[in-house]
Order: structure tokens, then sequence, then C-alpha cells
């Protein structure tokens, strides 16, 4: 359910930021796609320490306190600019979109590369102590892989705003002539 949670909360903040924003609209999902990033290294060093002091459940119902309380904020501020579609009112998922094969090749893909980052990631504090890096230091692993995706978050929005979006049709010009 996290996964899926996460989406249901990550996909509007991120349409409604692309709503707003047209000349700078790289920057600002950027900016956007940065608070993972933030989460990563803020709520590791945060656990690591309440751990230790309130012991595992109170740290889980402190996070979800922190959590409860971002998410309050963020449907207070969140405001679309554009109505959505009549034809989708009601729908939470419009599966007609996987008509679409480019769409569901990229839903795929993303699925996949998700799986790929997210397997490793979960167990890099336990393989960190196996290969004897102590454990205080084996803890932050996460935060010091969320520093540097801080920066792989921001600096290719600048760089779309500068260069120009990519343009999948162009992409996958060879994709539809072989099919």
């Amino acid at each position: 359910m996290l996964g899926f949670t996460a989406s249901m909360i990550f996909i509007p903040a991120v349409s409604i930021t692309a709503q707003w924003y047209y000349e700078r609209r790289g920057l600002a999902s950027g900016v956007v796609f940065t608070a993972g990033s933030v989460a990563g290294i803020v709520l590791p060093i945060c656990m690591r320490r309440l751990f230790v002091q309130i012991g595992f459940p109170w740290t889980i119902r402190v996070v979800g306190f922190i959590l409860m309380f971002c998410l309050v904020i963020g449907n207070l501020l969140l405001r679309p600019r554009i109505k959505p579609s009549k034809d989708l009112k009601g729908k939470i998922v419009d599966v007609s979109a996987l008509k679409d094969i480019r769409f569901a090749l990229l839903g795929t893909g993303i699925f996949f590369s998700d799986w790929a980052l997210f397997g490793p990631l979960t167990y890099i504090t336990s393989y960190s102590i196996a290969q004897g890096i102590n454990a205080d230091l084996s803890y932050y692993m996460v935060a010091f892989l969320n520093v540097g995706s801080c920066f792989g978050r921001v600096i290719p929005g600048m760089l779309a705003d500068k260069l120009g979006p990519y343009v999948p049709d162009l992409a996958c010009a060879e994709i539809d002539s072989t099919l």
C-alpha cells in the first residue's frame, strides 16, 4: 500500500505544479521532486536518533505525525489551475491510456527502474554493516545517497528549461516503424 498511497500524493503535487508554471516548469518540477530527497535525508537521521531514545513503536508514530503534518500543509496549499475533464470525472484510474503502446512501455520501464533502484536501497544499511562499516555510519548511508539525489533532481529541470524538453515522438519514431 505504501507505493500506491505515495503515488496518490506524488502525482497530484507534480501535475498541479506543472499547471502553474510555463516559463520555468522544469525548475519548479525539480524543486517538487527534491522534497523526496529532503525527506530521505531528514527521516533516516531522525529515526536513528529516535530509535535509541523512545524505541521503535514510538519512532514510527512520530514519523507518522510528521508526515501527517506535511500532508495537511500540502493539501492546504495545492490548488489546481485547470479543471478536471468531465470525461474523467469520478474515475480514479484511466485505463484507456494503456492502449497507447508508448505509454504502456514507459510505465513498464518506470516500474522496473524503480524496482531496480529501491531494492538495493532497502538493503544498503544491512549491507554496510555486513561489510564492517560502523553501525551508526551505516544508518546514514540512505541520507548520504539522498544528498546527491537533491542535485540530480533539480539540475535536470534547470537544463530542461535551458535546452528544451525531451520530445518522445522523435525518440519513438523507430519503435513505431517496427510495430
